[in-house]
């Protein structure tokens, strides 16, 4: 990615919001936040789409100050803006590049133009109807592999989009790019290298409370909807899901054969599954070994969705677990589904290594949950794809 530091144009950083948060906190977890929080990342990437005529830069959220000061450098260039979308976590710069100027000057740094981005050039050959995306850091290869398969072979995907957070603690990029080459081009695989940001709970416990710093986590379903455009599809289908969450469908449908023709969006809503207590957490925990499930409470709030990425749906922002700002044309029923009762994502408790580390089950009660052999409809839906656990 063809980064930008506001360090590189000689302008003051982004500053922590909503400092207060942290005024609970002990000095060291203070520390630890501060230290996951992004300050100084200006544009995450300039996009150049395939007609070379139209690029996006793409940034982290901006201030009032930050924004004009991206905005006059445009114009001084002879570049002009043809959409600004700044979104609550992210902001969006569409620019026209009417002369065909080969690179754009931002700070003390040049930027090419005169080539595609290398998603937009995939997604421009593959010309994908179907699309999975996640984004993760350090997830064990063999969980990647599997999501991945699920993704192709169950949804019939047609291309998986991989983001890497700076994987470092069991293997490197070149390693990951490794296990998935005999995928061939359904996997697009790419490298993201900034902060994810301070969120939940830190090492010593204590809550984050209100302050979420997920600037990183929205911007990337951004740059993927982005380049979606760029390329010239008219419409794809993107579907958000994490690496140990699936989603089950019944009889021969998938979560993109659900979304009707006259909606823009699709939510699922979901079950939180565990290995037994027994489980040695010294090993791996496969998605199959997640036998145990509490049928009575849905996971609340946490919703995985499928967007249909178009021209309407591009100004729309969204988080992990939410779209919001869709157009409703006076009817908002008809912009969005709420979560299918024929279709819901399980959470594999212990198939994690999270930003925040890995997930105990020790805690764990296996009287207060049901086996998955033993709760009906989740048995009937997921013996289509994982026959050992019925």
């Amino acid at each position: 990615m063809q980064a930008l530091s506001f360090t590189n144009c000689g302008l003051p950083k982004r500053e922590v919001y909503d400092f207060s948060t942290y005024q609970k906190l002990s000095p060291s977890s203070q520390q630890e936040a501060l230290d996951l929080f992004d300050g100084d990342t200006f544009v995450y990437d300039i996009i150049t789409g395939c007609d070379l005529k139209t690029f996006i830069i793409l940034s982290p959220r901006l201030s009032e100050r930050h924004s004009k000061y991206l905005q006059e450098r445009i114009a001084e260039q002879g570049f002009t803006v043809s959409l600004l979308l700044p979104k609550i976590k992210s902001h969006i710069v569409v620019c026209r590049n009417p002369t065909s100027k080969q690179f754009i000057e931002l700070g003390c740094r040049s930027f090419p133009l005169d080539e595609p981005n290398s998603l937009v050039s995939h997604l421009a050959c593959k010309r994908p109807s179907k699309i999975s995306y996640t984004l993760q850091k350090d997830e064990h290869l063999d969980h990647i592999n599997d999501w991945v398969a699920f993704q192709l072979r169950e949804y019939l995907a047609d291309l998986v989009i991989l983001f890497d957070n700076n994987s470092n603690a069991c293997y490197d990029f070149g390693a990951l790019s490794s296990s998935l080459l005999s995928l061939g081009d359904s996997v697009f695989l790419k490298h993201v290298p900034f902060k994810y940001g301070p969120a939940g709970t830190t090492t010593d416990g204590q809550l984050l409370k209100a302050y979420k710093d997920l600037l990183l986590q929205a911007s990337m379903f951004e740059y993927v909807k982005s380049c979606i455009m760029l390329a010239g599809l008219q419409e794809a289908l993107l579907l958000n899901t994490d690496i140990d969450e699936l989603i089950f469908c019944r009889g021969d449908t998938t979560p993109f054969t659900l979304l009707p023709g006259d909606k823009l969006g699709l939510l699922f809503s979901g079950y939180w599954c565990y290995p037994p207590v027994s489980f040695s957490e010294e090993g791996i925990a496969t998605y199959e070994d997640h036998v145990f499930i509490n049928p009575v409470n849905r996971i609340s709030g946490d919703r995985k969705w499928l967007l249909r990425v178009n021209e309407a749906t591009f100004p729309c922002w969204q988080s992990a677990h939410l779209i919001s700002r869709l157009p409703d044309n006076g009817n908002p029923e008809s912009v969005i589904g709420e979560p299918d009762a024929t279709a819901f994502f399980l959470h594999h408790y212990a198939v994690t290594n999270r930003w925040r580390g890995t997930r105990s089950v020790s805690d764990k009660q296996e009287g207060v949950l049901v086996s998955a052999r033993e709760f009906d409809v989740i048995n009937k839906m997921i013996s289509t794809y994982v026959p050992s656990l019925t």
